[in-house]
C-alpha cells in the first residue's frame, strides 16, 4: 500500500502523461497543462495544508480536455452551465479511471472525483477552494490565450462568468492581477464597468 506522499507523486505523474499524450492539438488547449500545476498552486496558497485529494483534483480537473474524441465541446450546449457541469463531469470520470487503472486507492480516487465533479459550482470547503483556484489561474495564465483563440466577446463573457463566481477576497486578487496586454486591460476594464465596478 503506498504512502500519501506516494500517491501523490504517482498521481501528478499520471496526469502529467495524460497531458504530454494529449490528442487535443489546437492553440486553445496550449496551455492546459500550466493551468492545471498553477491551479494547484494557487489551492496550495490558498490552503497551504491541502489534501492531497484536493491537489489531485486541482491537477486534473479539466482532463477530459486531452481527449479530443471525448472532451465536452461548448458549441453544443446553449446554456454554459450545463456545458461546465457536463465537462466537470466528464473530468471527473476520465481522472478517476486513470487513477485506478494506476492503482490508486478506490475510496482517496472517489474523493478525487467528488471534488472534480463541484469545481466549477463548488458546495464544499474543497470544491469550493477549486473554484477560486481555477479562476485564479485562469485570470493569471490563460485570459491573453483566451482572448486570442475565442475573441472579445467570448473572452469579455468569460471574465464575466469567472469572477462572478468568486468570494470577495479571491475578487480582491484578481483585481491586483497586472496584464501586459494593452487589450485584456482594455476588456477587463469594459467588463467590470458593465458591472459598475469601476
Amino acid at each position: 500500500m503506498m504512502n500519501k506522499a506516494e500517491t501523490l507523486k504517482l498521481a501528478e505523474k499520471v496526469i502529467e502523461t495524460m497531458f504530454d499524450n494529449s490528442t487535443c492539438k489546437e492553440e486553445k488547449y496550449s496551455t492546459d497543462r500550466i493551468h492545471s500545476i498553477h491551479t494547484r498552486k494557487w489551492v496550495l496558497r490558498l490552503k497551504p495544508n491541502a489534501s492531497i485529494e484536493l491537489q489531485i483534483a486541482a491537477l486534473g480537473h479539466d482532463i477530459d480536455r486531452t481527449n479530443d474524441l471525448r472532451r465536452i465541446r461548448s458549441e453544443n450546449y446553449e446554456d454554459y452551465e450545463e456545458y461546465k457541469k457536463e465537462h466537470a463531469l466528464l473530468s471527473a470520470e476520465i481522472l478517476g479511471d486513470e487513477l485506478i487503472k494506476h492503482g490508486i486507492d478506490l475510496e482517496l480516487v472517489d474523493k478525487v472525483k467528488r471534488i472534480v465533479e463541484k469545481h466549477e459550482v463548488g458546495g464544499d470547503e474543497e470544491s469550493d477552494i477549486l473554484k477560486v483556484a481555477d479562476s485564479l489561474s485562469f485570470f493569471e495564465d490563460n485570459i491573453e490565450l483566451y482572448y486570442r483563440t475565442r475573441g472579445r466577446d467570448r473572452t469579455k463573457f468569460k471574465i464575466k462568468f469567472m469572477y462572478e463566481r468568486l468570494p470577495d477576497y479571491a475578487k480582491d486578487i484578481i483585481r491586483e492581477i497586472k496584464f501586459e496586454s494593452k487589450e485584456i486591460v482594455e476588456i477587463e476594464e469594459e467588463v467590470f464597468s458593465s458591472m459598475q465596478l469601476v
